[in-house]
């Protein structure tokens, strides 16, 4: 089941908003409890957490890394428990002059007041990523209040390809973790660069292209355990669809630029009129219950979408 609204909050108003919430994430989770053995006694209060992609530092002058300074200020202000980044933190970081941004990068991340972790995209070769950003591509991260696990993985090809790929010995890695997170009694959130969910025209193209069989193969097994799917990449605003084996597959707005959303105008699944340059506020009500609140930088208009799993 899916909504959707378009309403007008400052970003100061994010406590309020997840207060008042409160009773739909008990419902939710003593539901949920009773036939979902991963499932754990509910919280007394959602989990929330910021999802940011695609800062591009260095594309076209300064105007990135202000952008994402600004993302960096209202996500401290938000209730947030910690921050995921799904990659491309620079532009063109293949080109060896890009390679100050990296550091630049870091830098402005410092200034998150909760935990943040990433991924790279394409824009981001290996060795500057684990140079500078983080030793691991591929790691999991266990929520501090939620009974979820976050489990992060590369799987964008480097410049100038835009498909994703995933390979074998991933695919036994990523079915560990899920198997991990089980006997902890944990659910998982999936967190990459490029989505798997095929978006053929008039859709964006880009999708987990290599293994592509396979890794379908590991979301249809594991498709009770997995809660979402979160990548960037596509620069389109939300977007995201629910019929994957019902996975939840979302999508994340670029918080440096975004194409026009009037193109994806038919194309299957979310999208919506809102494309100016943003991050998106996650709040866990209960298992594959998800409110996803799209918030511009600098603006006070917020897109919000309820997802719940079936």
């Amino acid at each position: 089941m899916e909504s959707s609204r378009t309403s007008r909050r400052d970003v100061l108003r994010w406590a309020a908003v997840s207060a008042g919430s409160l009773a739909l994430s008990q419902l939710a989770g003593a539901v949920r409890a009773a036939d979902d053995p991963a499932a754990t006694t509910t919280t007394n209060k959602p989990f929330t957490f910021a999802l940011i992609s695609d800062t591009h530092l260095g594309r076209n002058g300064n105007a990135p890394a202000k952008q994402m300074r600004q993302a960096v200020e209202e996500i401290n202000a938000s209730p947030a428990e910690l921050v995921v980044f799904t990659g491309d933190l620079v532009n063109a970081g293949e080109v060896d002059a890009n390679e100050k941004h990296y550091p630049e990068w870091l830098d402005i991340a410092g200034g998150w007041k909760k935990p943040w972790h990433a991924v790279p995209g394409n824009h981001d070769p290996v060795a500057k990523f684990t140079k500078h950003i983080r030793a691991e591509t591929d790691y999991v991260i266990d929520a501090p209040s939620s009974p979820h696990r976050f489990v992060f993985f590369r799987d964008a090809l480097p410049n100038p390809e835009h498909q994703g790929a995933v390979l074998d010995e991933q695919l036994k890695w990523l079915q560990s973790q899920i198997d991990a997170a089980a006997k902890d009694k944990r659910r998982a959130f999936l967190v990459s660069h490029v989505i798997y969910h095929k978006n053929a025209h008039p859709d964006v193209g880009w999708m987990i292209r290599d293994n592509r069989e396979a890794f379908a193969d590991f979301l249809k097994q594991n498709a009770r355990q997995i809660d979402a799917f979160f990548a960037g990449h596509f620069h389109s605003g939300l977007r995201g669809w629910d019929d994957t084996f019902g996975i939840h597959e979302i999508v994340l707005p670029s918080a440096c630029w975004n194409f026009d959303g009037k193109r994806l105008r038919g194309a299957p699944g979310y999208t919506f009129e809102e494309d100016r340059p943003g991050w998106v506020l996650a709040e866990v009500r209960g298992p594959g219950q998800i409110k996803l609140s799209y918030k511009p930088i600098g603006a006070d208009v917020s897109v919000v979408k309820e997802l719940e799993r079936s």
